[in-house]
């Protein structure tokens, strides 16, 4: 799972070989099918680009909102700035509201801090 992150990363950056949209987007759906959030994440932006798939914003929240509920700090900024832009998906279509209810936990002093995965 994360090779097929990691290899739909590189093609569709074009480092280490030439940049291929629709092939990364392959790899990309394999692992975020398997849940690995940075690929969610990439396979989300593709969408929000029309970049080797079709453009489609409901694919785009669909993959951020995984990655988002998955801990990817980068899907969970994404998706709250779309939606305050209102840019890309219209007002009221619940991802801050996500967000503030299920992107964030208690810190056990009140207050409210971002939950984010550990990397090891």
């Amino acid at each position: 799972m994360d090779a097929q992150h990691q290899l739909g990363a590189l093609l569709a950056t074009g480092r280490g070989t030439d940049r291929d949209y629709a092939e990364a987007a392959q790899w990309l759906e394999r692992a975020a099918a398997h849940g690995h959030d940075d690929a969610q994440f990439w396979l989300g932006n593709l969408y929000m680009r029309g970049a080797g798939l079709p453009r489609d914003y409901d694919n785009m929240v669909k993959w951020w909102s995984k990655a988002a509920k998955n801990g990817n700090v980068s899907a969970q900024y994404a998706l709250a700035a779309t939606y305050c832009s209102g840019a890309m998906m219209p007002r009221g279509s619940g991802a801050v509201t996500y967000l503030v209810f299920h992107g964030f936990r208690q810190d056990g002093r009140g207050g409210n801090v971002p939950q984010t995965r550990r990397h090891e």
